[in-house]
Protein backbone atom coordinates (compact mmCIF):
# COMPACT_ATOMS: atom_id res chain seq x y z
CA UNK A 1 0.00 0.00 0.00
CA UNK A 2 1.14 3.40 -0.86
CA UNK A 3 0.77 6.57 1.72
CA UNK A 4 1.09 9.89 0.45
CA UNK A 5 1.34 11.98 2.83
CA UNK A 6 1.78 15.87 3.49
CA UNK A 7 5.31 17.23 4.87
CA UNK A 8 3.50 19.43 7.09
CA UNK A 9 2.63 16.73 9.45
CA UNK A 10 5.14 14.55 9.10
CA UNK A 11 8.78 14.20 9.09
CA UNK A 12 9.41 10.23 8.77
CA UNK A 13 7.76 7.38 7.17
CA UNK A 14 8.65 3.60 8.47
CA UNK A 15 7.13 0.41 6.71
CA UNK A 16 6.28 -2.51 8.53
CA UNK A 17 4.83 -4.88 6.42
CA UNK A 18 2.07 -3.76 4.03
CA UNK A 19 1.48 -0.68 6.66
CA UNK A 20 3.31 2.62 6.94
CA UNK A 21 3.29 4.41 9.88
CA UNK A 22 3.61 8.49 9.47
CA UNK A 23 5.20 10.04 12.63
CA UNK A 24 4.92 13.46 13.48
CA UNK A 25 7.65 16.06 13.58
CA UNK A 26 10.50 15.72 15.81
CA UNK A 27 12.83 18.46 17.61
CA UNK A 28 16.22 16.75 16.29
CA UNK A 29 17.26 15.96 12.31
CA UNK A 30 17.86 12.63 12.72
CA UNK A 31 14.53 10.96 10.97
CA UNK A 32 15.51 13.67 8.52
CA UNK A 33 18.97 12.01 7.53
CA UNK A 34 17.15 8.61 7.37
CA UNK A 35 14.87 9.85 5.11
CA UNK A 36 17.18 10.88 2.76
CA UNK A 37 19.13 7.69 2.92
CA UNK A 38 15.86 5.73 2.35
CA UNK A 39 14.72 8.18 -0.46
CA UNK A 40 18.56 8.44 -2.49
CA UNK A 41 17.44 6.54 -5.22
CA UNK A 42 15.32 9.56 -6.10
CA UNK A 43 18.29 11.90 -5.90
CA UNK A 44 18.92 10.67 -9.89
CA UNK A 45 15.47 11.54 -11.02
CA UNK A 46 14.79 15.12 -9.40
CA UNK A 47 18.70 15.63 -10.46
CA UNK A 48 17.66 14.96 -14.28
CA UNK A 49 14.08 16.92 -13.84
CA UNK A 50 16.79 19.91 -12.83
CA UNK A 51 18.68 19.74 -16.35
CA UNK A 52 14.99 19.56 -18.42
CA UNK A 53 13.94 22.67 -16.29
CA UNK A 54 17.01 24.49 -18.07
CA UNK A 55 17.54 23.23 -21.71
CA UNK A 56 13.92 22.42 -22.01
CA UNK A 57 12.85 25.15 -24.49
CA UNK A 58 16.13 25.38 -26.41
CA UNK A 59 17.19 24.46 -30.10
CA UNK A 60 20.44 22.82 -29.10
CA UNK A 61 19.14 21.11 -25.92
CA UNK A 62 22.03 18.90 -24.53
CA UNK A 63 25.02 20.38 -26.68
CA UNK A 64 24.64 23.38 -24.31
CA UNK A 65 26.20 20.91 -20.89
CA UNK A 66 29.40 21.16 -22.71
CA UNK A 67 29.11 24.23 -24.64
CA UNK A 68 28.52 26.85 -21.77
CA UNK A 69 32.06 25.63 -20.18
CA UNK A 70 33.63 26.18 -23.55
CA UNK A 71 32.44 29.27 -24.06
CA UNK A 72 32.87 30.70 -20.40
CA UNK A 73 36.55 29.69 -20.37
CA UNK A 74 37.57 30.92 -24.06
CA UNK A 75 35.67 34.45 -23.29
CA UNK A 76 36.89 34.94 -19.99
CA UNK A 77 40.78 34.03 -20.45
CA UNK A 78 40.91 35.95 -23.50
CA UNK A 79 39.58 39.03 -21.96
CA UNK A 80 41.62 38.42 -17.87
CA UNK A 81 44.41 36.92 -19.44
CA UNK A 82 44.72 38.26 -23.07
CA UNK A 83 43.38 42.03 -22.62
CA UNK A 84 43.72 42.72 -18.83
CA UNK A 85 46.88 40.20 -18.86
CA UNK A 86 46.37 39.14 -15.05
CA UNK A 87 49.17 37.45 -13.62
CA UNK A 88 49.35 33.43 -13.42
CA UNK A 89 52.35 32.60 -11.26
CA UNK A 90 54.32 31.36 -14.22
CA UNK A 91 51.35 28.93 -15.46
CA UNK A 92 49.56 29.87 -18.82
CA UNK A 93 47.13 31.74 -18.16
CA UNK A 94 44.52 29.64 -19.68
CA UNK A 95 45.38 26.53 -17.79
CA UNK A 96 45.66 28.81 -14.18
CA UNK A 97 41.91 30.16 -15.16
CA UNK A 98 40.04 26.88 -16.00
CA UNK A 99 41.42 25.20 -13.18
CA UNK A 100 39.88 27.64 -10.68
CA UNK A 101 37.06 27.87 -12.68
CA UNK A 102 36.32 24.31 -12.58
CA UNK A 103 36.27 24.65 -8.68
CA UNK A 104 34.14 27.65 -8.73
CA UNK A 105 31.56 26.07 -11.21
CA UNK A 106 31.07 23.29 -8.83
CA UNK A 107 30.38 25.98 -6.15
CA UNK A 108 27.91 28.43 -8.15
CA UNK A 109 25.96 25.79 -10.01
CA UNK A 110 25.32 23.51 -6.93
CA UNK A 111 24.26 26.49 -5.13
CA UNK A 112 22.30 27.63 -7.64
CA UNK A 113 20.20 24.44 -8.44
CA UNK A 114 19.58 24.04 -4.88
CA UNK A 115 17.79 27.30 -4.29
CA UNK A 116 15.57 26.46 -7.08
CA UNK A 117 15.30 22.95 -6.24
CA UNK A 118 12.12 22.67 -4.17
CA UNK A 119 10.07 25.65 -6.14
CA UNK A 120 10.98 23.67 -9.27
CA UNK A 121 9.32 20.68 -7.96
CA UNK A 122 6.43 22.06 -6.27
CA UNK A 123 4.23 20.18 -8.13
CA UNK A 124 5.28 16.62 -6.93
CA UNK A 125 6.18 18.15 -3.14
CA UNK A 126 2.72 19.41 -3.18
CA UNK A 127 1.45 15.33 -4.15
CA UNK A 128 3.52 13.08 -2.64
CA UNK A 129 5.31 12.62 0.75
CA UNK A 130 9.44 11.98 0.27
CA UNK A 131 12.60 13.50 2.35
CA UNK A 132 12.66 17.06 1.32
CA UNK A 133 16.61 16.65 2.21
CA UNK A 134 16.60 14.93 -1.61
CA UNK A 135 15.67 18.03 -3.47
CA UNK A 136 19.21 20.18 -2.63
CA UNK A 137 21.21 16.98 -2.47
CA UNK A 138 19.88 16.26 -6.07
CA UNK A 139 21.65 19.67 -6.85
CA UNK A 140 24.61 18.48 -7.01
CA UNK A 141 24.16 16.22 -9.86
CA UNK A 142 24.19 18.77 -12.75
CA UNK A 143 26.83 21.07 -11.17
CA UNK A 144 28.87 17.58 -11.14
CA UNK A 145 28.23 17.08 -14.78
CA UNK A 146 29.45 21.01 -15.56
CA UNK A 147 32.15 20.18 -13.29
CA UNK A 148 33.12 17.21 -15.39
CA UNK A 149 33.15 19.08 -18.32
CA UNK A 150 35.62 21.83 -16.70
CA UNK A 151 37.58 18.83 -15.96
CA UNK A 152 38.02 17.41 -19.20
CA UNK A 153 38.77 21.12 -20.86
CA UNK A 154 41.64 20.96 -17.80
CA UNK A 155 42.68 17.48 -18.93
CA UNK A 156 43.08 19.21 -22.69
CA UNK A 157 44.68 22.35 -22.24
CA UNK A 158 47.70 20.67 -20.12
CA UNK A 159 48.33 18.33 -22.59
CA UNK A 160 47.70 21.11 -24.97
CA UNK A 161 50.52 23.37 -23.41
CA UNK A 162 52.68 20.15 -23.09
CA UNK A 163 52.51 19.65 -26.68
CA UNK A 164 53.45 23.53 -27.50
CA UNK A 165 55.69 24.62 -24.76
CA UNK A 166 57.32 21.01 -23.63
CA UNK A 167 55.94 21.34 -19.83
CA UNK A 168 53.72 19.09 -18.43
CA UNK A 169 52.21 21.86 -15.72
CA UNK A 170 50.31 19.56 -13.41
CA UNK A 171 52.07 18.45 -10.63
CA UNK A 172 49.99 15.30 -9.45
CA UNK A 173 51.04 13.11 -6.38
CA UNK A 174 50.28 12.60 -2.87
CA UNK A 175 49.77 16.82 -2.56
CA UNK A 176 47.28 16.19 -5.04
CA UNK A 177 44.73 15.25 -2.13
CA UNK A 178 45.10 18.70 -1.24
CA UNK A 179 42.85 19.31 -4.46
CA UNK A 180 40.28 16.55 -3.29
CA UNK A 181 40.32 18.37 0.67
CA UNK A 182 39.30 21.58 -1.57
CA UNK A 183 36.53 20.37 -3.75
CA UNK A 184 35.45 18.50 -0.05
CA UNK A 185 35.24 22.20 1.54
CA UNK A 186 33.35 23.27 -1.48
CA UNK A 187 30.62 21.02 -1.23
CA UNK A 188 29.85 21.48 2.55
CA UNK A 189 29.75 25.46 1.69
CA UNK A 190 27.23 24.80 -1.45
CA UNK A 191 25.36 22.35 0.43
CA UNK A 192 24.72 24.25 3.85
CA UNK A 193 24.53 27.50 1.69
CA UNK A 194 21.96 25.99 -0.57
CA UNK A 195 20.05 24.62 2.46
CA UNK A 196 18.88 28.02 3.75
CA UNK A 197 18.23 29.09 0.01
CA UNK A 198 15.85 26.11 -0.94
CA UNK A 199 13.38 26.95 1.62
CA UNK A 200 13.44 30.34 1.19
CA UNK A 201 13.31 30.55 -1.88
CA UNK A 202 10.31 28.59 -2.04
CA UNK A 203 8.92 31.91 0.16
CA UNK A 204 10.07 34.54 -2.39
CA UNK A 205 12.28 34.97 -5.81
CA UNK A 206 13.71 37.79 -3.82
CA UNK A 207 15.91 34.71 -2.63
CA UNK A 208 17.62 34.10 -6.20
CA UNK A 209 17.73 37.66 -6.93
CA UNK A 210 20.04 38.57 -3.63
CA UNK A 211 21.85 35.34 -4.53
CA UNK A 212 22.69 36.09 -7.94
CA UNK A 213 24.40 39.56 -6.74
CA UNK A 214 26.03 38.12 -3.68
CA UNK A 215 27.61 35.32 -5.78
CA UNK A 216 28.99 37.68 -8.80
CA UNK A 217 30.66 39.84 -5.75
CA UNK A 218 32.31 36.59 -4.11
CA UNK A 219 33.97 35.60 -7.98
CA UNK A 220 35.69 38.91 -8.22
CA UNK A 221 37.10 38.43 -4.45
CA UNK A 222 38.02 34.91 -4.61
CA UNK A 223 41.32 33.89 -6.52
CA UNK A 224 40.30 32.43 -10.06
CA UNK A 225 40.74 35.56 -12.47
CA UNK A 226 44.13 36.00 -10.52
CA UNK A 227 45.82 34.26 -7.81
CA UNK A 228 45.63 35.48 -4.01
CA UNK A 229 49.41 36.61 -3.86
CA UNK A 230 49.03 39.27 -6.31
CA UNK A 231 46.76 41.08 -4.25
CA UNK A 232 47.30 43.45 -1.11
CA UNK A 233 45.96 45.80 1.27
CA UNK A 234 41.73 46.11 1.92
CA UNK A 235 41.60 43.53 -1.19
CA UNK A 236 43.80 40.74 0.66
CA UNK A 237 42.01 41.40 3.98
CA UNK A 238 38.38 40.69 2.11
CA UNK A 239 39.85 37.30 0.41
CA UNK A 240 40.92 36.70 3.64
CA UNK A 241 37.36 36.75 5.00
CA UNK A 242 36.17 35.32 2.29
CA UNK A 243 35.36 31.32 3.04
CA UNK A 244 36.45 30.31 -1.08
CA UNK A 245 39.20 31.56 -0.77
CA UNK A 246 41.43 28.70 0.93
CA UNK A 247 39.31 25.91 -0.95
CA UNK A 248 40.51 27.58 -4.56
CA UNK A 249 44.15 27.61 -3.47
CA UNK A 250 43.70 24.20 -2.26
CA UNK A 251 42.48 23.03 -5.49
CA UNK A 252 45.15 24.96 -7.38
CA UNK A 253 47.87 24.14 -5.27
CA UNK A 254 47.15 20.83 -4.98
CA UNK A 255 46.66 20.38 -9.09
CA UNK A 256 49.76 23.31 -10.59
CA UNK A 257 51.90 23.38 -6.97
CA UNK A 258 51.35 27.03 -7.20
CA UNK A 259 50.39 29.49 -4.35
CA UNK A 260 49.34 29.09 -0.87
CA UNK A 261 46.82 28.57 1.51
CA UNK A 262 46.16 31.08 4.12
CA UNK A 263 46.32 29.88 7.78
CA UNK A 264 43.78 32.39 8.89
CA UNK A 265 41.52 31.59 5.54
CA UNK A 266 41.20 28.14 5.50
CA UNK A 267 40.05 28.41 9.22
CA UNK A 268 37.38 31.02 7.92
CA UNK A 269 36.42 28.30 5.57
CA UNK A 270 36.46 25.15 8.32
CA UNK A 271 34.34 27.52 10.76
CA UNK A 272 31.84 28.58 7.57
CA UNK A 273 31.40 24.88 6.39
CA UNK A 274 30.27 23.95 10.20
CA UNK A 275 27.84 27.02 11.09
CA UNK A 276 26.80 26.30 7.60
CA UNK A 277 25.96 22.78 7.65
CA UNK A 278 24.82 22.64 11.23
CA UNK A 279 22.13 25.82 10.87
CA UNK A 280 21.17 24.70 7.32
CA UNK A 281 20.10 21.27 8.64
CA UNK A 282 17.97 22.74 11.58
CA UNK A 283 16.57 25.14 9.26
CA UNK A 284 15.46 23.05 7.00
CA UNK A 285 14.07 20.64 9.04
CA UNK A 286 11.97 23.24 10.58
CA UNK A 287 11.10 25.81 7.58
CA UNK A 288 10.41 23.12 4.63
CA UNK A 289 6.91 22.42 5.67
CA UNK A 290 5.92 26.03 5.58
CA UNK A 291 7.90 26.50 2.42
CA UNK A 292 5.64 23.99 0.65
CA UNK A 293 2.58 25.18 2.47
CA UNK A 294 3.68 28.84 0.72
CA UNK A 295 3.95 26.93 -3.16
Amino acid sequence: MRVDASPASTSRTAARGNTIVIEPHRSNIGPYIRDLWRDRHLVPFFGHRLLLKLYARTKLGWFWIPARPVLDVVTRSFVFGGLLAAPSEGVPYTLFFVKGLMAWSFFDRFLFWATRSIEINSKLVEKMYFSRLVLPVSASLPALIEFSVYVVLTILASFYFFATDGVFYPQLGLHSLEALAGLFLIICLAFGIGLWTSVLGAFTRDTRFTLAYAVSFLFFVSPIIYPFSSVSGLVREVMMLNPLTAPLEMVRSGLLGVGGVPLQALVVTLVACGVSLASGLWFFSRAEAAAVDEL
